[in-house]
């Protein structure tokens, strides 16, 4: 009888892990081309002038991040640079294109001086989600 408990038990924590790798596999999907295409497109006509430079973007599976390197620290503060970010850097609301293709994928845009590990991140929150 003991024997059949511990049987169950193994069953239904096996069932339970493929269950969870599953639903890891599908939020780990790579970005696809066109995806990062249309972020690249809508990052690269925005900072075509200026002294910041828009860099390219990184993907990771889900996720999205646009680098923008910039001449000199922002005299703002963390909240302030992240609403920055998230309200003049980031795709507009108006841009539907560029939202409707990220869909699941988040973007993240990271500016930086020197070297992006030194930079500051924000979410761009979509709109459309």
């Amino acid at each position: 009888m003991y024997n059949w408990r511990c049987l169950s038990v193994l069953i239904i924590s096996f069932f339970t892990l493929i269950g969870c790798n599953q639903t890891i596999e599908v939020n780990l999907k790579p970005v696809p081309k066109e995806t990062v295409d249309i972020v690249h497109k809508n990052f690269q006509q925005r900072f075509l002038y200026g002294e910041w430079r828009y860099q390219g973007t990184e993907t990771e599976p889900g996720k999205v991040l646009a680098l923008i390197q910039i001449p000199e620290k922002l005299s703002l503060s963390e909240e302030q640079t992240s609403a920055y970010i998230q309200q003049v850097i980031c795709p507009k609301r108006t841009d539907t294109d560029v939202w409707q293709q990220l869909n699941q994928v988040s973007l993240a845009v990271n500016l930086y001086i020197t070297t992006q590990a030194s930079g500051f991140t924000s979410q761009c929150p979509n709109p459309l989600v």
